[in-house]
């Protein structure tokens, strides 16, 4: 397969989940992949990976919402006692957030230091929604299960309000979660039903679907891939089906080959990398996969060349694909579910990553987490506990008290930050 160019790539290694608290029917405990509705086509050029027949990570709501309401008090008693930390959740834009159940969607915004104003669309998502912030406001993506195809939303802040659902145009299927980032546009990534990789791009419309090809060489592979933007260029990552992390940017619409990443551990095909481009010029770009057996990798690239992964730090494992945002002055934030089911964090300080630790040790963790950064250095992570809603931000002071969104029900959810 391919390569890509300089970022920072964090490699997760999946470990033994045997002797794991959650029990069996954890719908993030079973590996993803396997999309049993694709309907692959072989091709001279691209060979048609085989999905694994292992059920989808996210595919069943995990109802387990007893102890939720205890979960919450033991999150207050774990948060930082410092009042500056509350003042810190206090951002001066919006954050968005966007979880799943079995009924829909619950569509969730926060306006300053103002409380979350929830609404639900009875819409399904077959896996978890794409979520970015955009001029005006936000844009979700769906992959809806009825109708097999990608459906998009935007959120106004000026009229802290959703539109109406409709489809990305032209008509898409797609297989697994969506991705999304912007720049100066918006650039959805996802895996065809070919199990092929596309883009589309969105400036005051949809531009139309393009395959990520170089030469003759469609990109393809078993799990969606990631992807990151900047002024003028884009950069995916992705696991190929030969078992290789690689990584791949687009200059002016047009992809160059990919580019295979030296990794300490093989990555795990079934878990998606997360990538972000930092607010550097050398070395943007910050890559997450898994590496069978759960340790946690990195490497840093600039689009054409890459370095060799190397480990996040002792004990760093997790569940599920890692989460990852851009902060200020080239730092990064990793967040992600241990394999101890609390979540985890470690900062990129543009040279290596802080020791992993986890800021709320008494709250267990359900799906992995998404993060996004917010305003003034600060970041949000959002993750569910038995079908509850959390949400933290970090700021000067550490990490907010989480604050319960919505109390039971909910199975994955992204996040994002309006300025």
């Amino acid at each position: 397969m391919h390569k890509s160019d300089i970022a920072v790539l964090l490699v997760l290694t999946c470990t033994s989940i045997n002797a794991c608290a959650t029990s069996e029917t954890d719908p993030e405990r079973k590996k993803p992949g396997g999309f049993a509705d694709a309907a692959g086509n072989d091709s001279s050029q691209d060979v048609q990976s085989e999905a694994e027949a292992d059920s989808s990570a996210d595919a069943a709501p995990d109802t387990s919402t007893g102890d939720a309401s205890a979960d919450v008090v033991e999150a207050a008693a774990d948060a930082p006692p410092d009042a500056d930390a509350a003042a810190d959740a206090a951002t001066a834009g919006s954050v968005v957030l966007v979880s799943r159940s079995a009924s829909g969607l619950s569509l969730c915004a926060r306006q300053g230091a103002g409380a979350y104003a929830t609404q639900t669309l009875a819409l399904s998502a077959a896996d978890t929604p794409a979520l970015a912030p955009t001029a005006s406001g936000a844009m979700l993506v769906v992959r809806n299960p009825t109708l097999g195809e990608l459906q998009w939303l935007s959120w106004s802040k000026a009229g802290a309000s959703w539109s109406s659902a409709s489809s990305v145009a032209p008509p898409s299927s797609s297989l697994g979660s969506p991705a999304l980032a912007t720049s100066t546009s918006t650039t959805l990534a996802f895996l065809g039903t070919d199990f092929k990789f596309y883009v589309n791009r969105f400036t005051t419309t949809w531009q139309g679907t393009a395959p990520v090809l170089a030469g003759a060489i469609h990109s393809f592979g078993p799990t969606p891939p990631s992807v990151a933007v900047r002024a003028g260029e884009e950069a995916l990552a992705f696991v190929g089906d030969d078992g290789k992390l690689y990584a791949q940017r687009s200059q002016a619409a047009t992809f160059q080959p990919a580019q295979a990443i030296t990794t300490s551990g093989a990555p795990d095909k079934n878990v998606t990398p997360s990538v972000v481009a930092r607010d550097v010029s050398q070395n943007p770009y910050l890559v997450v996969y898994a590496a069978q057996g759960g340790a946690l990798h990195f490497s840093v690239g600039n689009g054409a060349t890459w370095s060799s992964a190397q480990s996040v730090g002792a004990g760093a494992t997790s569940v599920g694909a890692p989460a990852l945002a851009a902060l200020e002055s080239g730092g990064a934030l990793l967040a992600y579910r241990g394999s101890d089911d609390r979540l985890h964090v470690a900062e990129w300080n543009g040279t290596s990553f802080s020791s992993p630790s986890s800021p709320f040790p008494s709250t267990p963790i359900t799906a992995p987490p998404a993060a996004a950064r917010s305003s003034a250095g600060r970041a949000e992570i959002a993750w569910t506990n038995g079908g509850t809603l959390l949400v933290t931000t970090l700021g000067t002071s550490g990490y907010s008290t989480p604050v319960s969104v919505i109390a039971s029900g909910q199975q994955s959810v992204a996040v994002t930050y309006v300025p």
